[in-house]
């Protein structure tokens, strides 16, 4: 059964992991008896065949996950009962835990853009990215306030839109304020008069 692999250096959640320049296709062919061995039997074939084309980037199979037509196949189910001939399967990196050291330290960045957590005392000029001003979302256009120019149509789009700031987390919360329009009482010029009469 012919089958093709295809990384792109992500993890399950579509985030960049890994340095990868190109995206990588391998196309293998794997005989009928593996249909009733365990997926990660075809990431083991995927990590070989990858570490024969680039040296510099050790796999693990253990840390990756197939997905194949949306969805993430476990390792341990069988290839025959998600996989068939001429299929697109993505290797994905599964998911990174992260354990705080002490959670109690751990603040939310109230900036614009940011929503990610910090620690106060590794907090420095450069460790936020974010935008000025807040969200606007009209019709289906989506952009921020300090950006206009960059317009998404979709949530995806809308998250991946580049910050325009770079500085320190903060916990203080901006106040979002519509523009206020400046209302002046005129009299009305005799040619209005005129036009209303």
């Amino acid at each position: 059964m012919k089958l093709y692999l295809i990384y792109e250096g992500k993890d399950i959640f579509g985030n960049k992991v890994c340095n990868l320049k190109n995206r990588c296709d391998i196309e293998v062919d794997i005989p009928n008896s593996w249909l009733d061995d365990e997926c990660e039997k075809l990431l083991n074939l995927f990590v070989q065949e990858y570490t024969s084309m680039d040296s510099q980037e050790q796999l693990d199979a253990s840390s990756l996950q197939a997905k194949c037509g949306g969805i993430l196949i476990k390792n341990e189910e069988r290839i025959g009962t998600h996989f068939h001939e001429h299929f697109n399967i993505y290797i994905l990196h599964k998911e990174v835990k992260f354990i705080s050291r002490d959670p109690k330290d751990q603040k939310l960045c109230a900036h614009y853009g940011c929503r990610k957590n910090f620690n106060e005392k590794y907090n420095h000029d450069l460790a936020c990215h974010y935008h000025l001003g807040g969200p606007i979302f009209h019709g289906i256009e989506m952009f921020w306030r300090c950006c206009i120019d960059k317009v998404a149509y979709d949530w995806e789009s809308f998250q991946h839109i580049t910050t325009c700031q770079i500085g320190k987390h903060s916990t203080i919360y901006k106040r979002f304020e519509f523009p206020k329009e400046i209302i002046t009482n005129q009299p009305l010029t005799q040619a209005q008069h005129q036009a209303i009469s």
